[in-house]
């Protein structure tokens, strides 16, 4: 399986006082896609993952016709223009000024209808910033979170907690802290001294954000009546109704997931592991599991080699 591939547009807003600003910046990143293929898979390595999404970055002027993979607005100290529509399917948008007045003035709610602002020092804090926004994307896909967040609203949702959880554990980046803002990226509060990202941290940071999820009680996950399990498994036609009842009739009230065999894994280690799960001693596609849901993370590695679908159940 190829990894996923994103789409994202940002947006240079050359209408300033100090236009050949922007055209640095834009000089500067305008070959992030081989830049991102690099790293990518330095990700990879270092995570052990074998697949990573891959975020391809378009670059447009304000004033063409925006479309929804808009999510990065650049421009030096003043926005010219301001978004006052907001495309479809956006579920949040981050403006970043250029700044020769800088201050550390962190993470701040955006104007309109953007959900965040930061300002940068230089073209090469911008690229930080940059970077830091697409690895947050990246992770949010790699861990499968799209599988419940799987709506605007729910991502806009999402997003808005990363800031709150910011917010309450006080993290302060090299931007500055968490203020108003209704979007932070992770990958900001876990660059070193030399302005390196470190990857252990960043992974802890999110097993915490998981956890206090948890622990707040967010129900941010598709709730589906147990009568509707079936119909609405979009496989259901490969599934026995009969068989899936007997499963549910033991289950007690709560939160699972019906984990299903797909797609034979060519990886030996990733095969033993779901052979070992599944209970086969041969690949069969079609094979059903019910687990409960906090145990989700351990299954979204294995992905796309099973699938995952969250159910509530209540006898």
């Amino acid at each position: 399986m190829e990894n996923k591939r994103i789409v994202r547009t940002i947006v240079f807003d050359r209408n300033t006082h100090d236009s050949n600003t922007i055209d640095n910046a834009y000089i500067v990143l305008k070959d992030w896609n081989s830049y991102s293929r690099k790293t990518t898979q330095e990700l990879k390595k270092m995570l052990k993952m074998e697949h990573i999404p891959f975020v391809k970055l378009q670059f447009e002027e304000f004033g063409t016709l925006l479309d929804d993979t808009f999510r990065i607005l650049i421009y030096k100290t003043h926005c010219c223009h301001i978004l006052k529509l907001k495309p479809e399917k956006t579920s949040h948008l981050i403006q970043v000024s250029i700044t020769d007045d800088y201050r550390r003035s962190g993470w701040n709610n955006g104007e309109l209808l953007f959900n965040a602002k930061v300002f940068a020092k230089s073209i090469e804090n911008v690229k930080n910033i940059v970077e830091d926004i697409i690895l947050d994307i990246q992770y949010f896909y790699m861990r499968s979170y799209d599988i419940w967040f799987d709506t605007i609203d729910k991502k806009t949702s999402f997003s808005s907690l990363k800031a709150v959880f910011a917010k309450e554990k006080h993290y302060i980046c090299y931007l500055g802290e968490v203020k108003d803002a209704e979007y932070v990226s992770f990958a900001s509060f876990c660059r070193d001294e030399n302005n390196l990202i470190d990857y252990a941290k960043y992974i802890e940071l999110w097993n915490e954000f998981d956890h206090w999820i948890d622990l707040k009680n967010y129900d941010l996950y598709n709730i589906i009546s147990a009568e509707d399990i079936w119909i609405r498994h979009p496989k259901h036609c490969q599934i026995s109704k009969r068989k899936l009842s007997h499963m549910l009739n033991s289950l007690d009230n709560g939160s699972y997931l019906l984990i299903r065999t797909e797609k034979c894994p060519k990886d030996k280690r990733i095969f033993m592991e779901i052979a070992t799960r599944f209970g086969l001693k041969q690949w069969k596609t079609g094979k059903l599991l019910i687990v409960d849901l906090k145990t989700r993370f351990t299954w979204l590695r294995l992905l796309p080699y099973i699938s995952i679908y969250k159910f509530d159940w209540s006898k």
